[in-house]
């Protein structure tokens, strides 16, 4: 009986274990999806420097994201939140990027003061 218990402890671990890669494997993609769109809207897309990215409630992913303007200098750190549902692409994903106070007290309501 001890044994068949310490069995089952060992199977309950390994299977936490695999669920938690699987939502850190989800993550990085939502995380990896959330930059690239980020990018495609900035004037300069390789340029972007992204800092404290993270997910919030599974599917809301936030941070800041730095790029060069038109003179080629970088502008300084803009908060962004993209929403990532299972499925979706760069492409077909809603992005907000600050740009004034109502956007940046949206972005801190939904992502955290972060």
């Amino acid at each position: 009986m001890k044994k068949l218990i310490g069995i089952l402890m060992i199977l309950a671990a390994a299977l936490s274990l695999s669920f938690s890669a699987v939502a850190a494997d989800e993550e990085g993609q939502a995380i990896a999806i959330a930059k690239e769109a980020v990018a495609a809207k900035m004037k300069d897309g390789e340029s972007a420097r992204f800092r404290k990215v993270h997910v919030v409630d599974k599917y809301w992913v936030c941070g800041e994201v730095n790029g060069k303007n038109v003179y080629g200098a970088y502008a300084g750190f803009s908060h962004f939140h993209v929403s990532v549902y299972p499925g979706d692409t760069a492409d077909n994903v809603s992005v907000t990027i600050e740009d004034d106070q109502p956007t940046r007290d949206f972005i801190t309501r939904t992502c955290g003061k972060g």
